[in-house]
């Protein structure tokens, strides 16, 4: 088959990215992506062995993403689909999956904000089946709908389970952190759809605990333009960076205003905290597993650095392991069945 996966962040940058080299053994796959921040390198640096196209752009304003990253894109996905044959596309949300709708091509998506119901909608009526993460509540509308299915598992466990990933501790060395003597912070910027609204520099709200408890501390900061809010003397990552998850793995404590962030921190074993905004059923499901802490203020903050951070990591992800489904199995089964059809 010719196949396109459609990559607009780096989140699915991960999340396909192991599958991806096992598609590429039985089919044609071109990787489409979105010009959004530093996405563009990274993909050219990860991928540069398929055939590449950048297709729309994000330019931080709900203008753009409405016009440059969904109606001109929708276009602009239509036209290369059909002049370069594709037959199934990957993940694309709504632009691709209407444009192959519209083709009379197959559409694959996988997603796990079932709180976005017209997202969801969209999705469901422009694909030929959409995978949701993970299966923790399933409404009973959606379990009559035959091309819609949940799964158990979390989509960061395609690239984070200890069958793909094993933290290498000469990273954070590089970075002059020994192992459990850091706290590593994410902050997300408040520029795109899912935190527009969020308080800007929020983890800056959280500092007086944060520096409290005495460890070294590490930002990755996604918006730089912000950076005369944080301490001087605070790591400050400079994007990308190889091994992050390495860095994250040998922290103390995770603590992020972004959700994916704070559910990988939570997937590597470490207390990982989440101060941001969306109350989301992924990160329910994985609280039930005890890492991840959803804070809003203050006070449950410095209980949480007071009393966690002792967890055997190594056998807290072989649980996860035992428990949950192969994910990138998953993946490449779902795009494989569409090929007999």
């Amino acid at each position: 088959m010719r196949v396109i996966i459609d990559i607009a962040h780096p989140a699915q940058l991960n999340f396909l990215k192991h599958a991806l080299s096992r598609l590429r053994q039985e089919h044609r796959v071109h990787v489409s992506y979105l010009k959004r921040g530093m996405l563009p390198g990274i993909i050219r640096q990860e991928f540069h062995e398929y055939d590449l196209v950048c297709i729309g752009e994000h330019r931080g304003s709900v203008a753009s993403i409405l016009y440059h990253a969904n109606l001109l894109r929708l276009v602009k996905f239509i036209r290369y689909i059909y002049l370069n044959h594709i037959e199934v596309g990957v993940n694309g949300g709504v632009p691709l999956g209407f444009a192959l709708k519209l083709l009379g091509r197959r559409h694959v998506q996988f997603d796990d904000d079932i709180e976005r119901k017209l997202t969801i909608f969209l999705e469901r009526i422009s694909s030929d089946r959409l995978v949701v993460f993970p299966d923790f509540i399933v409404l009973p509308k959606y379990q009559k709908m035959k091309n819609l299915s949940f799964v158990n598992a979390l989509k960061e466990w395609a690239y984070l389970s200890p069958s793909q990933f094993t933290p290498d501790p000469s990273i954070p060395q590089a970075f002059n952190l020994s192992q459990g003597r850091y706290i590593f912070l994410r902050e997300v910027s408040n520029k795109t759809i899912n935190y527009m609204g969020q308080e800007t520099g929020l983890i800056c709200k959280y500092q007086e605990s944060i520096v409290s408890i005495g460890l070294q501390v590490v930002l990755s900061l996604e918006d730089k333009t912000t950076r005369a809010l944080y301490p001087n003397d605070w790591l400050i990552l400079e994007e990308p960076v190889q091994g992050i998850h390495s860095i994250m793995y040998y922290a103390r404590f995770v603590v992020s205003s972004g959700d994916s962030m704070a559910r990988e921190g939570a997937m590597l074993g470490v207390d990982s905290i989440y101060c941001g905004m969306r109350d989301m059923i992924a990160n329910r499901y994985l609280a039930r597993y005890g890492l991840f802490h959803w804070v809003r203020n203050e006070k449950d903050l410095k209980q949480i650095l007071a009393e966690a951070g002792k967890c055997d990591r190594e056998l807290y992800r072989n649980n996860l392991l035992n428990t949950w489904i192969d994910v990138n199995d998953l993946i490449v089964s779902t795009i494989n069945s569409q090929n007999r059809r």
